[in-house]
């Protein structure tokens, strides 16, 4: 019979990080190439989820250090959501900064 603590598996690691100066926490559990990003700092039962999933499964978890759906960036607000595309970003930035020249984006 082979115990867990037996089979040298590492335990959870937490440590954080900040990118484009977003503050990130993360937490990897065993070895695995699965990543997963939790975003909106509103939506409490996806990180609920995600916090229950990364106990059970091998991966690394990253958990963004804001309460709110968007984020502060600069001298605006950023969804993460709309980061993906270049239409998304555009209509992001003209939701927060309607008076910025139309030209800039």
């Amino acid at each position: 019979m082979l115990f867990a603590t037996e089979r040298n598996i590492p335990a959870m690691i937490y440590e954080s990080f900040s990118f484009a100066g977003i503050q990130f926490d993360i937490i990897e559990n065993g070895v695995s190439d699965n990543r997963y990003i939790w975003l909106h700092g509103d939506e409490q039962t996806a990180k609920m989820a995600l916090e229950n999933h990364i106990k059970a499964y091998s991966g690394k978890a990253f958990f963004i250090k804001c309460n709110e759906r968007e984020i502060p960036f600069e001298t605006t607000k950023v969804d993460p959501n709309r980061i993906f595309s270049r239409e998304g970003a555009r209509s992001a930035l003209r939701k927060f900064q309607p008076a910025w020249n139309k030209t800039a984006f």
